[in-house]
């Protein structure tokens, strides 16, 4: 009877994994854009790389810290798309928008936006 348990929870297992790994490869193919945040101009400090809407930055420890970006195409990019960036959370206050291959290396010397972007939304 154990041996039975065990394979059935095995099979179990093995359906929820692959489940998992076909609906997480599915998503990728969803990624117009990509987005990575740095802590310091010119590409420096940390950094965090983002693919999907963030309504709170503060949920990776990075709202108003970054000062330079970078964006890049991803999987699903159509040409003209734009990343927003938000000076305050749940996509309010003003924004700038970014294409991809656009790279900034000083938030606040080239768009008087550094060390304010609290949520990033992105278009699907």
């Amino acid at each position: 009877m154990k041996e039975y348990r065990a394979l059935l929870f095995t099979a179990f297992f093995v359906a929820v994994m692959a489940f998992t790994i076909h609906s997480a490869a599915s998503d990728y193919k969803k990624i117009p854009l990509v987005l990575e945040l740095y802590e310091k101009e010119n590409f420096g400090g940390k950094k965090i790389v983002i693919a999907v809407d963030t309504p709170d930055l503060e949920n990776y420890c990075f709202n108003d810290k970054a000062n330079s970006l970078k964006v890049f195409a991803g999987p699903s990019y159509a040409g003209g798309m734009k990343v927003q960036v938000y000076s305050g959370k749940d996509y309010k206050g003003g924004y700038i928008e970014l294409s991809a291959q656009e790279e900034v290396k000083n938030l606040e010397q080239d768009r008087g936006f550094g060390s304010t972007i609290s949520s990033v939304k992105f278009p699907y």
